[in-house]
């Protein structure tokens, strides 16, 4: 009776030791975001779901790209603050939107996201989307670039990568 009630409680931490962080630190790094996943096997996207955002390589047939990788109005004010969402992939369960980074360039901002991983060593294998939020001020009227700079990789590939952005024009008043 005693070794069975044994193997049920080893059997029980065992279960839940897969779905653990490991003991001890982990040193979480953050990483470029990903924005296309190329030969993914599971349901995809094709493309952007908003026609006004373009691609430096336009995604195809067997692509995931996010429903919506770059989020924001049309049409903003001069000095007036608005938000901005931009949507990477994590590969697995393990990782998360770790921060989104604006940089003036001229006549644009570059939005570099990025994401971390939390270090378990047992993920679910969900590719899920992570949402990056940012308020923007542009001082300056006319029209202006916003371009995410991301990754993208292949599917099962831990080495190959290339760079990716994809972007739109609004127009500040």
């Amino acid at each position: 009776m005693q070794a069975g009630r044994n193997a049920i409680v080893g059997l029980a931490l065992l279960a839940t030791a897969g779905c653990s962080e490991p003991v001890g630190p982990v040193q979480q790094l953050k990483e470029l975001g990903v924005l296309q996943v190329v030969e993914y096997g599971g349901p995809y996207v094709i493309g952007d779901g908003d026609p006004a955002v373009n691609w430096s390589v336009p995604p195809g047939t067997g692509v995931l790209v996010p429903p919506r990788v770059l989020v924001t109005p049309d049409t903003v004010r001069a000095g007036v603050p608005f938000d901005v969402v931009v949507t990477t992939i994590g590969m697995n369960g393990c990782w998360s939107a770790a921060g989104l980074w604006p940089r003036f360039v001229e006549r644009g901002l570059d939005l570099i996201p990025t994401d971390v991983h939390s270090g378990a060593t047992f993920c679910t294998e969900m590719a899920l989307y992570l949402e990056h939020h940012v308020r923007i001020t542009i001082a300056t009227p006319g029209e202006f670039t916003l371009r995410v700079k991301g990754r993208r990789l292949r599917h099962g590939d831990a080495a190959w990568e290339e760079p990716v952005s994809a972007h739109r024009t609004i127009v500040v008043q």
